[in-house]
């Protein structure tokens, strides 16, 4: 799971994880193993479909922000409080419920 929406420089690591990718940010360029890009169209196909999969995994970044962390985990197993956390878990993935 991405942390970061998807970018051209992973849509280019996704095509080919063997191929050096550099972006010159002051002169909008890519380079692929020291080679100016100039067609994107692979490029881009490829970064729709990253795109969409980060889109379709939204729900798992929100539910990360909420669930309990170790900590709480941790405090809930040595008291023996496993089901107020599973109530806390069901409650979280209630509200961020996985697309269908």
């Amino acid at each position: 799971m991405m942390e970061r929406k998807p970018s051209r420089t992973d849509a280019f690591g996704a095509l080919d994880p063997t191929k050096m990718v550099t972006y010159h940010s002051g002169r909008e360029e890519y380079h692929v193993d020291g080679v100016l890009v100039t067609d994107f169209t692979e490029c881009d196909k490829k970064l729709k479909e990253l795109e969409a999969q980060w889109e379709a995994e939204q729900y798992q970044r929100d539910r990360l922000q909420e669930y309990p962390s170790i900590q709480e985990c941790v405090h809930a197993i040595l008291d023996d409080d496993l089901e107020a956390l599973q109530a806390k878990r069901s409650a979280v993935k209630a509200k961020y419920p996985k697309p269908k």
